[in-house]
This record gives C-alpha cells, sequence and structure tokens, in this order.
C-alpha cells in the first residue's frame, strides 16, 4: 500500500495527498498503485461502509462543495474492459456525483444510506 492510504472495501481507495486528495479503484490486485480516478481532488471527507463511500470534495477555484455517493453493490469486472472509455462508462454507472448538499441529503434518505461524515 502507499504511504498513509486507506482501503474502503470493493476495491475503492482513498488517496491522501493534501489539495490532490482523491479516491481511486484499483485496476489490478486490489491495490491502489494501479487505480482508476474516481472521485477527483481535493476529497476533504468520507465516509464508507459495506455497500457505500460518500464523499465531500472542494472545488477549489469555484470555492464550492460538491457530495459523491459510490453504490459498491454492482461490481464492475475491471478485466473485461479493453477500451477507456467503455471502462469509464461501467464504472461511473456506481457514482452519483457530482452533487450539491440538498441533492446529496435527498439521495441518503431515498437509499437509506446511514453513512455520516466525521
Amino acid at each position: 500500500m502507499l504511504s498513509g492510504e486507506e482501503d474502503l472495501g470493493a476495491g475503492y481507495f482513498y488517496i491522501p495527498d493534501g489539495r490532490n486528495s482523491i479516491i481511486i479503484k484499483s485496476i489490478r490486485n486490489n491495490s491502489p498503485s494501479t487505480g482508476h480516478l474516481i472521485i477527483p481532488a481535493t476529497v476533504i471527507k468520507f465516509s464508507f461502509n459495506e455497500q457505500f463511500v460518500i464523499a465531500k470534495t472542494k472545488d477549489r477555484i469555484k470555492n464550492e462543495d460538491y457530495y459523491w455517493i459510490i453504490s459498491k453493490k454492482d461490481v464492475v469486472d475491471i478485466q473485461k474492459y479493453r477500451f477507456k472509455p467503455q471502462l469509464d462508462s461501467a464504472l461511473m454507472s456506481n457514482i452519483l456525483g457530482p452533487i450539491d448538499s440538498a441533492t446529496f441529503q435527498k439521495e441518503l434518505q431515498q437509499r437509506a444510506i446511514d453513512l455520516r461524515f466525521y
């Protein structure tokens, strides 16, 4: 593992790097060293359980916060995708975001996601 990263389960990893902190999906051997960018910088908060990852990002240029929900229920078989656009589409089908705070709260309630940022 890389220094300081956190395994979020189902091949997702939080990679801390200050203003460049991100969440990736492992491509090979459940290792963060071979990952596909899922949530771009700057991830400032996250939480996870067996089924979901939630994250809050900060757009430093616009000075706005955005929210993300990753469903870990539907596993994407990365090995079956030969072309990056197809892989991007498959991976993003499990991700809702970026969304605003009101939409995020509504989605948490509708999906019965019992996670909080700490």
